[in-house]
């Protein structure tokens, strides 16, 4: 039996409907920056697993492909608190939770990722973090994500070592995580 179904089963009609036109949205939606593919591959699993809308971010100008060039703007930029322009912020006011994906950036988010994260389009949302890394794991990430958004929760997230995400078996894993934390988040609000 449906959630629509059981409400019908249980609720007078009048309630029902009026459940229908104050319930909170219970869509997902999935925002990520990617330098080298890897956590692109990383948000589009969760996408395909939870049926969840899936942007990436883009800053206005390009990083190198030079990983040594990127590390050294990557840690000036953090030193400068400097966020970069995006090409632009995703609309997630109709979305209840989003994943919020970036490679860790000398132990916190990307830049662009911050740049995102200081638009405030996450206050009031449900954050589940998910990240990539080169052995650093969370790093600073969910600390500095609970102080950039304190008026957001912060549900467990989702750590993977750098291209890992590309096996099978980590794809794997990432469904069936994503489900999991989706069902959680969803259920604990539901009524």
């Amino acid at each position: 039996m449906n959630r629509s179904d059981f409400l019908k089963a249980i609720l007078p009609i009048a309630a029902v409907s009026a459940f229908a036109e104050t319930a909170p949205a219970r869509k997902t939606a999935v925002v990520f920056y990617s330098w080298s593919g890897n956590t692109r591959e990383f948000a589009r699993a969760i996408g395909e697993a939870t049926g969840a809308d899936v942007f990436e971010l883009e800053p206005k100008t390009k990083y190198s492909d030079s990983y040594s060039v990127v590390v050294k703007q990557a840690k000036r930029e953090l030193e400068e608190q400097y966020k970069p322009p995006l090409n632009s912020i995703p609309d997630v006011s109709k979305y209840a939770a989003v994943f919020l994906g970036t490679p860790n950036w000398w132990g916190t988010m990307s830049s662009p990722v911050r740049t995102f994260v200081a638009s405030g389009a996450l206050d009031g949302k449900r954050i589940i973090p998910f990240i990539t890394h080169r052995g650093s794991r969370w790093g600073n990430f969910p600390a500095d994500l609970k102080k950039a958004c304190p008026k957001s929760e912060i549900a467990d997230g989702m750590v993977l070592w750098g291209d890992s995400v590309k096996k099978t078996s980590a794809r794997r894993d990432i469904a069936a995580w994503a489900k999991k934390i989706r069902r959680i988040i969803f259920f604990k609000y539901r009524l």
